[in-house]
């Protein structure tokens, strides 16, 4: 299996959020995801899709040595630095965090998300979806669905490292 299995990411994303509280990037979230952390195995392409395709802002960032990534005790004692991303600017926005170690090989790549358990795809929700559309088609990246109905849409896509991104919005005709 992957070095990056459905259960890593999860307990990736609850020692990057440990983390960022630890380094001083406390999120104001009493109860519920704070933060979410991706592996990413090349950070200057998920920068630019989570940044300049989906409009996320960089709001932070940091690095972990040998010595925390040990104690953590799921990193191997790797050190490895956090870019800390938000699709809005506010306190209580839940942050996404793209860790780079560096080595991490890429997961295999799954044609739907039905096929094995665990964190499959992540959601985010946009007051309309028009300049993101425009922003996907300008990249040439694969819809892999579009549902449309009276209230809302939903655009299926997948991030560098082949992780299913759902983007929903209201209707054009809603927004």
């Amino acid at each position: 299996m992957s070095s990056r299995s459905p259960v890593a990411l999860i307990l990736i994303a609850f020692a990057l959020f440990s983390a960022s509280t630890v380094k001083g990037q406390q999120t104001p979230a009493e109860l519920g995801v704070g933060a979410v952390g991706l592996v990413v195995s090349d950070m200057a392409a998920s920068k630019h899709f989570y940044v300049d395709v989906l409009g996320f802002s960089r709001t932070g960032g940091f690095s972990l040595d040998k010595e925390w990534s040990s104690e953590a005790g799921f990193t191997d004692g790797k050190p490895f630095s956090v870019e800390v991303l938000k699709l809005v600017d506010s306190p209580s926005a839940t942050v996404l965090k793209l860790a780079d170690f560096a080595s991490a090989p890429r997961a295999e790549l799954r044609d739907n998300i039905s096929g094995i358990s665990g964190a499959n795809y992540l959601t985010f929700i946009y007051p309309h979806l028009e300049d993101v559309l425009s922003r996907i088609e300008n990249e040439g990246i694969q819809i892999w669905g579009h549902v449309e109905r009276p209230n809302y849409q939903v655009v299926i896509v997948r991030d560098p490292d082949g992780v299913f991104i759902e983007l929903v919005a209201p209707t054009d005709s809603d927004s």
